[in-house]
């Protein structure tokens, strides 16, 4: 009887020992799992049309949501352009701000490979042109001053709500630490609201000059936009 007691304090100090050696094997698998999964990210964005930031969150592997703010600026002056045999002066200045709300699906989990679809709204997207003559003009003893001939101011604006859809690669909330990625579609964003104005010798042609600039403005309908982004998991 007592080597029978013996051996069952022996088998339960061993399953005992066992028990606790399990216990130390599964901690640091258990402490793994406390650790969260990042599921948000910030990004800078640069290419056509202009440079942003953005902020992302995840929801699973496969569908993220994204903000973003893009804009940009450029003027171009240029003198003494040939524009129908005269020579002008063109002042030519772009404007582009938008605020994007965009859905990210990426359909495979082992490729980077993603859809994109959202709206953006265009706070400032405007095109803005004045044309003036380089200098005055002799019609033999009759001479006219550049203010005498006059000048034509244009302009054309985008804004409102506008679709965008996009494809590409990089996530949105990158797997590691840091991610890059490059985005490429563009803005449907319809038809502008234009602006036109001529003085001095060139008001009585306006009208006509103003319609024909309005038709050509109003086939500007499509933005196209390629982006590389660089984001930063947290």
């Amino acid at each position: 009887m007592k080597k029978i007691t013996q051996k069952l304090l022996l088998a339960m100090f061993v399953l005992g020992a066992f028990s606790l050696q399990a216990q130390d094997i599964e901690t640091p698998k258990d402490s793994l799992r406390t650790f969260p999964d990042k599921k948000n990210a910030v990004a800078a964005y640069l290419g056509l049309p202009g440079i942003g930031v953005g902020y992302a969150r995840k929801f699973n592997e496969h569908i993220a949501l994204r903000g973003k703010v893009t804009f940009f600026a450029f003027n171009i002056l240029r003198e003494g352009v040939d524009l129908s045999g005269r020579k002008v002066d063109v002042d030519a200045t772009f404007k582009y701000n938008t605020f994007n709300l965009l859905f990210d699906y990426t359909p495979f989990e082992s490729s980077s490979f993603k859809l994109v679809a959202g709206l953006a709204y265009l706070t400032q997207t405007k095109v803005d042109v004045v044309i003036k003559p380089a200098s005055g003009m002799n019609y033999g003893e009759i001479v006219l001053t550049k203010d005498q001939i006059g000048d034509v101011k244009a302009g054309a604006n985008w804004s409102g709500l506008t679709p965008y859809l996009a494809m590409g690669f990089g996530r949105a909330v990158p797997k590691n630490d840091v991610g890059f990625g490059l985005e490429f579609g563009g803005y449907f964003m319809g038809k502008p609201a234009t602006t036109f104005e001529a003085t001095g010798m060139l008001t009585p042609t306006a009208a006509a000059e103003e319609d024909e600039f309005k038709s050509w403005m109003n086939k500007f309908t499509f933005m196209p936009s390629v982006m590389f982004h660089l984001n930063f998991k947290f």
